[in-house]
């Protein structure tokens, strides 16, 4: 095995683990917190608490990704190569689904909308759990695969 294969692979262990770690903590602790507190707090919060953690998600998600193609690409395993794209689809849905959700959650007046406060929520905690189910996958992948 070539260092950079071992370079890129423990890349991609490590920001897989970084990103994942935080799509499980939102999932399982910020997102039930927020909702037992109503939209009112659940749009306070986002406000508050995500911008930047959801931006170096992102990024973890993104150089993961990356390393995971990288080392596959380099004669590493073709499961390097799902878990990688299996992570830049997790990825993806964070950037182009999830934080516009969290944009428009916190431009509703949940005084005035409570309800269409509420909906944004709901799909905001759905899209967080399925982005969390893939990138555990794509973690134990690299994990099984190292």
């Amino acid at each position: 095995m070539c260092s950079s294969d071992l370079v890129s692979e423990n890349i991609a262990l490590f920001c897989c683990a970084m990103f994942a770690g935080g799509s499980v903590y939102i999932s399982l602790v910020e997102d039930p917190v927020a909702g037992e507190r109503g939209p009112e707090l659940a749009g306070v919060y986002m406000l508050t608490a995500h911008p930047r953690p959801a931006v170096f998600q992102a990024v973890f998600g993104a150089f993961a990704a990356l390393a995971g193609m990288l080392t596959a690409g380099s004669g590493g395993s073709i499961w390097w190569a799902v878990g990688g794209l299996l992570l830049a689809a997790a990825a993806l849905m964070h950037s182009l689904v999830a934080l516009p959700e969290m944009r428009r959650l916190r431009g509703i007046d949940v005084t005035a909308d409570p309800l269409a406060a509420a909906d944004v929520f709901t799909r905001l905690t759905r899209l967080h759990a399925g982005i969390s189910l893939a990138s555990l996958a794509a973690l134990l992948i690299f994990i099984l695969h190292a």
